[in-house]
């Protein structure tokens, strides 16, 4: 039940938290969702020595000094935070709001988390979701035991164990930032078929036994997926608004749910049906294709306020 709590809290908290700035900024709003996601692995890799070193004395020790930071942190976040004055910040107008407002003269809709459901875009974004979250824990849930049935140097496997955690961090920060300027589903696209590149080359890399270039592939595969996490809230927001935008987000954050099921359960099959690199090049190809589908992706024509009007979806 601890778990079960802990998880619950962790994930409404991460939900929010990733989607302030698109209800709190016009501009700049994948750089500043890039930060929060940065420090998600940020923290988590500072924190990793800490349990495996039993630096606190046992686990059950270092779990409970984690909970009481994180409830420390949370209320002094509530005690001085606040939202902007919303004259100055619309709570439901993203880019695609000002657009369309332009051309009607009145605002888009906001699409709540039903009415989202029912738009052709939000599920190929769940999809890519699924293989982004399945592709990436298998490579991190697995990349040890991938380096060792490669029969690499185990300084080799943990070298690239560790990169992968930072990659993830950076990744999101510094591309986030770029889908400011390039526009999110292009950058977003972009970044997965990058990923997938260095995943396929750490496989070909590691069947040549070329430690180092193994371990800068890794790096590539993990700089270029977390990108994602920064880009899909932006997403979300300009194509539904931003009022409902927080939840929209947590559903479609749902899919990690599925791509766990197959980085577990599915990939341990996989590897035991075709092999390890066939597997990994699998994940590569399904990353890949889910990039190309992110350029076929065209904004929800929501309807206008305060009629409605006709929705082209």
């Amino acid at each position: 039940m601890g778990a079960v709590a802990g998880g619950a809290g962790s994930g409404a908290i991460y939900t929010i938290a990733v989607n302030t700035p698109v209800k709190w900024f016009d501009e700049r709003r994948g750089l500043a969702t890039g930060v929060l996601t940065m420090s998600y692995a940020v923290l988590s890799f500072a924190l990793i020595p800490v349990v495996r070193r039993d630096l606190l004395g046992s686990l059950g020790r270092s779990l409970l000094a984690f909970a009481v930071l994180a409830a420390v942190a949370c209320l002094v976040a509530a005690l001085v935070l606040r939202d902007p004055d919303t004259e100055t910040v619309p709570t439901d107008g993203a880019a695609a709001d000002g657009r369309q407002a332009a051309e009607t003269g009145r605002p888009a809709e906001p699409y709540n988390w039903r009415q989202a459901l029912t738009t052709w875009q939000f599920w190929v974004l769940y999809g890519v979701f699924v293989v982004v979250n399945g592709v990436g824990l298998m490579l991190i849930g697995k990349l040890i035991a991938f380096a060792t049935a490669l029969q690499l140097a185990t300084g080799t496997a943990t070298l690239a164990a560790s990169v992968i955690a930072v990659a993830d961090g950076a990744g999101g920060l510094i591309v986030g930032g770029l889908s400011d300027r390039f526009g999110p589903l292009r950058t977003a696209g972009t970044s997965l078929l990058c990923s997938a590149a260095g995943i396929g080359g750490a496989v070909l890399a590691g069947n040549l036994g070329i430690g180092l270039a193994f371990v800068a592939c890794i790096l590539v595969a993990g700089f270029f997926r977390s990108p994602v996490f920064a880009i899909f809230p932006t997403v979300v927001g300009e194509y539904y608004g931003r009022t409902y935008s927080s939840e929209n987000y947590a559903v479609l954050y749902t899919a990690k749910l599925w791509g766990s099921v197959f980085a577990g359960t599915g990939a341990s099959v996989l590897v035991s049906t075709v092999g390890w690199s066939r597997s990994f090049l699998l994940g590569a190809g399904v990353l890949a294709l889910g990039g190309a589908v992110l350029f076929t992706v065209r904004p929800v024509k929501r309807p206008t306020r305060p009629d409605g009007g006709s929705q082209n979806r």
